[in-house]
């Protein structure tokens, strides 16, 4: 479709992850199979036809590019695609703080892009939700019932956030809901979560990054394109697209709001910072 950078030279790459991920894409034939716009030769699923679309935004790194990548997309297509940032309270109880920065993040997107960026549409996940298995739960029949997240033994924040923009593509007309998170580093960090670990790339794995959903009256497509590279390409962009004073905004610590310095997420942050050579300078 277009591209928003120069390209990239593949071979110059220094991330073994992003170069997989990218021969993958070619194998599968991505890039003929799915409407997109390239980020230096990177793909992002975009179809001009959707009009109205969600993304999940939190104040982290990863949601808060994507947004931006996007609404240089619908400037750069000249389309008329509103976007409906979605973000969700978690552990209101105690850190009101990150409230706070989810919204500083988003005021400063609308500020960029007043006719692009539609209102914050706000929901809070209770923090009881974080802890409890799916597992515990009751279901009034068989199709409402979330197998494959109970055989995983998931908690109830992954059902939640699963139905929640479920029902808001159907409430709110969506036809694509955007996710921002991205895969975890192969070198293992002193927090990394179990079940995010690599797997070997499959044909499946495309459903991690574009699915088409419908169910009980909603029909939208599903979009996480970061979901298998990893944070690296990300913190890289910034630079490259010279607008680290909006990274500068984000926030990936859930503990304060500078960071702990001690958590998953400021080590994933600290190590993208760190490696974030391996895409810039081969851009």
């Amino acid at each position: 479709m277009f591209d928003l950078g120069n390209g990239i030279d593949m071979s110059a790459v220094k991330s073994k992850r992003f170069t997989q991920v990218m021969e993958f894409y070619n194998r599968i034939g991505f890039f003929n199979r799915f409407p997109h716009f390239t980020v230096n030769g990177f793909p992002i699923y975009f179809d001009i036809t959707k009009k109205r679309i969600g993304i999940n935004l939190s104040s982290g790194a990863d949601s808060t590019l994507l947004a931006y990548l996007l609404c240089e997309a619908i400037k750069k297509a000249d389309c008329d695609t509103k976007i409906f940032p979605i973000t969700f309270a978690r552990h209101w109880e105690h850190n009101k703080w990150n409230e706070d920065a989810k919204t500083a993040v988003y005021e400063d997107l609308a500020d960029r892009y007043p006719q692009i960026i539609q209102m914050q549409l706000w929901t809070m996940l209770p923090t009881a939700y974080e802890f409890t298995p799916v597992s515990m739960l009751m279901f009034n029949d068989d199709y409402t019932k979330p197998r494959e997240l109970i055989e995983m033994d998931a908690k109830i924040e992954l059902f939640h956030f699963m139905e929640y923009n479920t029902w808001a593509a159907r409430h709110y007309e969506l036809g694509v809901m955007y996710n921002g998170s991205n895969v975890v580093p192969e070198v293992e960090l002193s927090s990394t979560p179990v079940h995010r670990k690599h797997e070997t790339l499959t044909a499946g794995d495309q459903l991690e990054v574009v699915a088409p959903i419908e169910k009980f009256g909603a029909n939208f497509v599903q979009a996480n394109p970061f979901g298998l590279i990893e944070k690296d390409w990300v913190i890289a962009h910034y630079d490259y697209f010279g607008i680290t004073d909006l990274l500068e905004k984000t926030v990936s610590c859930e503990a304060t709001l500078h960071g702990c310095g001690a958590c998953f997420h400021c080590d994933e942050r600290a190590w993208a910072m760190e490696n974030k050579h391996r895409i810039l300078d081969a851009l």
